[in-house]
């Protein structure tokens, strides 16, 4: 009955109707009645029984536009089918006006019955189409307006993350910030955390909005997240997220958090940071060097061994280091690290008495690395002749490398 009336045929619709109908609900003096009453009575009987989802059908097929449409093609709007809408649109693009008609009666249907899950239903289905045939601004504004009413839902159940980001976009740019907005505010509240695709958002927020006021609104989050669940290693950001995304605050942030040289997860990102942020003042690399200096800690009496873990903790960071500076805090590190201390044996000795051919290349490149960040400000000819008696031809090689005097 509902497929006979789903495609306007009244005729057959009357017909069904009055065979399931006739044995209990149609006096006998109607059979010889015209068509069109025979119809309009049967139809009283039957309607009284017809459920919610039979009206929603009825109502959103029968618009001239969408009664035009194929029965695959209304079947699939009745279902959210955005693969084969898609299709459609791309076979036929004059019945993409049609196909809209559908799908914003559905959509007020939808509202008028409370059925806010088909509304965010639907916002992804339209997520998915503008994915693949992005819509004009004047549609844009319609989908905006209707669905409105269940953005604050959306970041809650639909996992199509980055399909409804860049709707979300697609929209901003028309002049309709609202499903941005919403995005943002989600991913930017920990409690959201309930919600399954939350770290999905997440990401595909950092994805889709990347323009400097994007940042700004999301630099603090960002920062507070990559610094304790994330890292910015894993995401694909652009150069005006290096600038403005991650700060000052977040590489200070990591630097605080060093401790000893067992933390590696600070120093992997500090490495990162240092590699790809373009942002980044000069007193950002004083506090490292600071750092550096505060784990060296009590000289005296410190073994070998201890000087040894802290530099190859601290090349990779200084390596990183993209600019040269003149830098009394990168002095005293350096001289923390290389000067003369009391040993164990209560002997007067500087490391690099001490180091072995293996270590003594690891301390070669520390001096180099240190040479060049200072921007060749620090003196490191003393501690490279004490060691160049172990590793003479890699001294050699490196001071070939770096290009420095020997």
């Amino acid at each position: 009955m509902a497929e006979a009336i789903l495609h306007n045929d009244t005729i057959l619709y009357a017909d069904s109707t009055y065979e399931k109908t006739a044995d209990t609900s149609i006096p006998e003096d109607l059979k010889d009645c015209d068509d069109l009453y025979a119809f309009m009575r049967a139809a009283k009987y039957a309607l009284q029984s017809a459920t919610t989802e039979e009206f929603r059908l009825v109502l959103t097929n029968t618009d001239k536009a969408v009664a035009n449409l194929s029965d695959e093609l209304r079947t699939a709007l009745n279902s959210f089918d955005a693969t084969t809408i898609i299709n459609h649109m791309q076979k036929d693009p004059a019945k993409r006006t049609d196909i809209f008609i559908g799908i914003l009666t559905r959509i007020r249907v939808a509202e008028t019955h409370d059925a806010d899950g088909d509304m965010v239903s639907w916002a992804e289905c339209i997520a998915k189409i503008n994915s693949e045939l992005p819509l004009t601004p004047t549609k844009l504004g319609d989908m905006d307006n209707a669905l409105a009413h269940v953005y604050e839902f959306i970041p809650r159940t639909i996992t199509a993350t980055t399909a409804i980001c860049q709707l979300a976009k697609s929209m901003a740019d028309a002049g309709y910030p609202d499903l941005k907005n919403r995005l943002l505010d989600f991913v930017k509240k920990p409690d959201n955390k309930q919600y399954a695709p939350y770290k999905d958002y997440i990401r595909s927020v950092f994805e889709i909005f990347t323009t400097k006021e994007d940042c700004d609104s999301l630099k603090e989050f960002a920062e507070k997240y990559m610094f304790e669940e994330d890292s910015p290693e894993s995401y694909e950001l652009t150069d005006t997220q290096k600038c403005y995304l991650l700060t000052n605050t977040y590489v200070e942030n990591l630097i605080d958090s060093i401790s000893s040289v067992k933390d590696e997860q600070p120093q992997k990102k500090l490495i990162w940071s240092f590699e790809n942020l373009k942002g980044l003042s000069i007193g950002v690399y004083e506090i490292i060097y600071k750092k550096f200096t505060s784990l060296v800690g009590q000289r005296d009496r410190k073994p070998l061994a201890d000087f040894m873990n802290l530099i190859n903790y601290t090349i990779p960071v200084l390596r990183a280091i993209p600019i040269a500076i003149q830098s009394e805090a990168l002095k005293t590190f350096y001289k923390n690290i290389t000067d003369p201390r009391i040993t164990a044996a209560g002997q007067n000795k500087s490391i690099s008495v001490e180091v072995d051919q293996d270590n003594a290349q690891i301390l070669a490149d520390f001096n180099l690395t240190v040479y060049r960040v200072s921007g060749r400000n620090i003196s490191i000819n003393p501690c490279l002749i004490t060691i160049q008696k172990n590793c003479e031809e890699y001294v050699k090689q490196q001071l070939v490398e770096f290009a420095l005097p020997d």
